[in-house]
């Protein structure tokens, strides 16, 4: 049997201790008259489709809400989630909403000293946090409580709670406590206990705090009988319409990327490197490579958390009118630029062609727009903002296979929060998860989470989810060219869209900060660059950058937060060119380049900013600080997408020499040759001793300047006798087709 406790509380007045005497035994004549209507109400949980409820566990006294936690002890145990019940009928109880679904519901039931029996949730409460329960039968020992509409003064505050596990009852003084105005809703509120009942001093209700706050008028001053309610016919029959709605409404949507094959074996490289030297040994860890020996690791990390977070290619997105397909998929620029293709899927499996309309600048949505001559539904919005405490369906869905499964629930906005845009971000009651969608009792989507998206997010921060409402997105969709970023599009095969600073940098390091005299600018050394080297008519070299200059920051524009330049080591070693030969040939395409690749950790933040964005850079020279303006702009052809020849006869394939390549060799452009690419093991090529990153001059004694000559040179040949150049010694390898 649980222990009752009571806890008399007394104003902090000054007052005298025959008042004081007065209220206590006021306090105890109270309880006496209320303990009655006191229950428990206890729901035994269980499992649906192989998912464990999230439910509310316990009340926090010091913020006044219920903390949800998993329930998967209590199914476990058989241990009920318990809360507070107040009696207003012989058979109906008033408790504090803990968005429970019927679902997961084994059993309800209401207890107190006498007994227990069984009940059901019968009425959802519309503008208070409260359900209502019908009771099978009357519970032995049990009083509803009897309310007043003339309350006989003082007033007090009744709550009933588990806390450490017993049950109290606490009786304090009610009093109104400061005043809220609110400004949009023109409304004004009184402070209170929150969750709690108000009686007076005969021990009449008078009524129920749901929320710690109440209006200035006395229409607070009901009993619960009068509150708006969804009785539980209502509330399914709400729910029948609006999952109506998402299913005619929302639907899956294939993205195409142009290099999902290469994605798909991202999960073989985790552990490339413990393999590696398993098979190879230490020799030819970071020590010999630099830190860039892991690079393949790197190289795909952006687009394999596109992989995740757009499971297998399928998202979801909602059809709006004027065939607006809104897709609020985590999508990164680089995943964006790969986005060759997006399909709408309908229910009954028919595939849509959709067209890429843009990417939003503040916003991780797409929106794209069905082609005409299809007929698809559409979703209503919301025209109105959310108002706090008010009940709200709620829908997730679940990918199952290449359908949307869809699940009920309901919240309320708890508080808003101010997001990009001036927008408010609602919070709710119960978290929505990046699966479900807010609706209205008109059956319109009002609101959905999304992420925001941060160009000038550091290592450190991780994306933001902020809820979206609808009302917020008409706008966004009124003139959508004034809020897409046009920089955000697919590219092309072939067409460049990474970002070329033009120079060669080095991470600074506290010797080198404090030698430059640049400590106290760049946190010691750790965020800045070095500028080893200056591409020629380069950006860097338009405004005016020299080698030996010091980047500080980079900012959007003026008042902008500076971005940081903050780099990885770059090779701390030359190139192992000497122990070349010694690299296994199942290890060649991991070897990593052994010149500086363009998508320098400084390019891929300009590419992430986007092709012709206006930026300002600031940089030391030579003691003195500058402050430049400059267009990002796009790379010429490098080593990464230069043109390429592949011979699967011989078993390589090679590239055009490019700027950067040329740089690193220290050759003009009048010298030929071109850059062996990729060996296969096990081909000619391999056999024969050719390596990655060695440089073809001559083929059969005829200079070679590019990929086209080679192919012609090579052709239909029996014997290839080709000049290889590994940096200064060169030797002749002849090849028997």
């Amino acid at each position: 049997m649980n222990v009752l406790k009571i806890f008399l509380g007394v104003m902090l007045v000054s007052v005298s201790v025959r008042a004081d005497n007065e209220e206590v035994k006021t306090g105890a004549e109270l309880l006496d008259q209320i303990k009655p209507a006191l229950v428990r109400v206890q729901y035994y949980l269980k499992y649906h489709d192989n998912v464990c409820p999230d439910v509310a566990g316990y009340w926090c006294g010091n913020c006044g809400r219920y903390h949800r936690t998993s329930a998967e002890e209590n199914i476990i145990f058989n241990r009920p989630v318990e809360a507070p019940g107040y009696l207003t009928a012989d058979r109906k109880v008033i408790t504090p909403d803990l968005y429970i679904q019927k679902r997961y519901l084994r059993e309800v039931k209401v207890c107190n000293e006498g007994g227990a029996v069984e009940a059901e949730i019968s009425g959802y409460c519309v503008k208070e946090k409260a359900v209502e329960l019908t009771l099978s039968e009357k519970l032995k020992g049990a009083q509803p409580l009897k309310f007043t509409t003339a309350p006989q003064s003082p007033l007090f505050n009744v709550s009933f709670s588990d806390e450490d596990g017993f049950w109290k009852t606490s009786i304090c003084p009610f009093s109104l406590s400061g005043m809220i105005y609110s400004y949009e809703t023109n409304e004004k509120y009184y402070l209170c206990k929150g969750s709690s009942m108000v009686v007076d001093k005969a021990g009449a209700a008078v009524a129920f705090t749901t929320f710690p706050r109440v209006s200035v008028k006395n229409r607070w001053k009901v009993s619960p009988e009068s509150w708006q309610k969804y009785s539980a016919s209502q509330f399914d029959e709400l729910m029948k319409k609006v999952k109506g709605q998402v299913n005619n409404g929302i639907y899956m949507v294939k993205l195409v990327l142009r290099d999902h094959k290469k994605l798909g074996s991202l999960d073989e490289m985790d552990d490339f490197d413990d393999d590696f030297e398993d098979d190879f040994g230490e020799d030819f860890g970071e020590d010999e490579f630099g830190d860039d020996f892991e690079e393949p690791e790197d190289e795909f990390e952006a687009l394999e958390e596109q992989v995740k977070v757009t499971h297998d290619f399928f998202t979801k997105g909602f059809l709006v009118e004027n065939r607006q397909l809104v897709i609020p998929a985590k999508l990164n620029r680089e995943a964006i630029e790969l986005l060759e293709k997006i399909v709408l899927i309908k229910a009954d499996g028919t595939e849509v062609p959709v067209t890429f309309k843009g990417a939003f600048k503040h916003f991780k949505i797409i929106l794209a727009e069905v082609d005409k001559g299809h007929t698809v539904d559409a979703l209503t919005l919301s025209d109105k903002e959310l108002v706090a405490d008010h009940f709200l369906p709620t829908i997730a869905l679940l990918k199952s296979g290449e359908e949307l499964v869809s699940y009920s629930n309901y919240t309320r906005a708890e508080k808003f929060n101010i997001t990009c845009n001036n927008y408010r971000s609602p919070e709710f009651e119960v978290e929505l998860n990046e699966k479900a969608y807010v609706f209205n009792a008109d059956c319109e989507l009002a609101a959905f989470p999304v992420m925001i998206r941060n160009f000038q997010q550091d290592r450190w921060s991780s994306d933001e989810e902020v809820v979206l409402q609808a009302v917020y997105l008409k706008k966004l969709l009124e003139k959508p060219e004034e809020h897409i970023d046009h920089s955000l599009i697919p590219v092309k095969e072939g067409e460049e869209r990474t970002a070329f600073f033009g120079v060669e940098v080095q991470r600074l390091d506290r010797e080198l900060a404090k030698l430059n005299r640049v400590h106290h600018l760049l946190r010691n050394g750790f965020s800045g660059a070095y500028v080893n080297y200056v591409y020629k008519n380069s950006t860097a070299d338009k405004i005016g950058m020299k080698a030996g200059d010091i980047i500080l920051k980079i900012a959007l524009g003026e008042g902008q937060k500076p971005l940081q330049v903050d780099l990885d080591a770059y090779y701390q070693e030359e190139f192992p060119w000497s122990r070349l030969d010694e690299v296994p040939e199942q290890f060649f395409d991991r070897i990593p380049s052994p010149w500086q690749k363009i998508e320098t950790k400084l390019n891929k933040l300009l590419t992430r900013i986007g092709i012709s964005h206006e930026l300002e850079i600031t940089y030391m020279q030579k003691g003195k600080v500058f402050t430049r303006s400059f267009t990002v702009a796009a790379s010429p052809e490098h080593f990464g997408n230069a043109g390429k020849y592949k011979d699967k006869t011989v078993g390589y394939t090679v590239k055009n020499m490019t700027f950067e390549v040329r740089r690193y060799f220290r050759v003009d452009d009048t010298a030929p040759g071109v850059v062996v690419a990729a060996v296969n093991a096990g081909s000619r090529a391999s056999t024969a001793g050719i390596k990655p990153y060695e440089v073809v001059t001559h083929v059969n004694g005829v200079k070679v300047h590019n990929v086209e000559a080679f192919k012609k040179l090579t052709l239909n040949k029996d014997v290839l006798q080709l000049t290889i150049k590994r940096m200064t010694k060169s030797r002749i390898v002849k090849l028997k087709l």
